[in-house]
């Protein structure tokens, strides 16, 4: 009995340790999943429209300081890149969305197996500024497939993401479209980071979808 109350005593004392310091279980997630975001890993999203249904494994081929990042993804025969600047991981309008193997930014798409963006972050994020926005309580717009969607935040909740096979849960911000649209209903699930706002999922339009299926961490 007394070595159950110390036990009890014990983990009390590391879960407010850990409280104090700013760190529990959600947050510790989230770190290990943004820790997985360099070159060599590979983010496959899940897509769907009115037209496909496919999964994108999109591996970071390169990652620079200032956040621009270089994806690639398996286009038979050959291989499609997507190129996103600096300026579009900051405070991109919208999340390049991938249909039947051509990558789609606003009015843009691949040509000969190449896009190149500065207003729309990768399919499996959410530009900071977007993310910072949602956070202030404001209603945020995003241009996304063939049009745009607007939500604001809405609460918290948990998603799940495979890794090594495994389901992996992480807290995420919730939010959802406030008036109703030709996309409605529109529910989003992004993750709290602020450097790193990972998109884990993008309902809109009823039968469209944009997620973060799985993660291959580099090596």
């Amino acid at each position: 009995m007394a070595s159950g109350s110390s036990k009890q005593t014990g983990t009390r004392a590391k879960a407010a340790k850990a409280k104090s310091q700013g760190v529990d279980d959600g947050g510790q997630a989230a770190a290990k999943l943004v820790a997985m975001l360099r070159p060599g890993a590979c983010f496959s999203v899940w897509t769907s429209d009115y037209d496909a249904s496919d999964l994108y494994p999109l591996r970071i081929d390169e990652l620079k300081p200032d956040g621009a990042m270089v994806l690639s993804f398996p286009d038979p025969p050959a291989e499609s890149k997507i190129r996103c600047s600096a300026e579009a991981v900051e405070r991109g309008s919208g999340v390049v969305f991938l249909s039947q193997y051509s990558a789609l930014a606003g009015k843009s798409h691949s040509r000969s197996h190449l896009l190149s963006t500065k207003t729309h972050s990768p399919p499996f994020l959410l530009s900071r500024d977007s993310l910072r926005r949602l956070k202030a309580g404001e209603t945020v717009s995003i241009e996304v497939y063939s049009g745009s969607v607007a939500v604001k935040l809405h609460g918290k909740a948990q998603a799940s993401v495979r890794i090594h096979d495994q389901p992996f849960q992480v807290p995420v911000l919730h939010a959802q479209d406030q008036q109703e649209t030709d996309w409605s209903p529109v529910d989003l699930w992004v993750l709290d980071h602020p450097e790193w706002p990972l998109l884990l999922k993008l309902e809109f339009g009823g039968e469209c979808e944009l997620s973060l299926f799985e993660v291959r961490p580099a090596g």
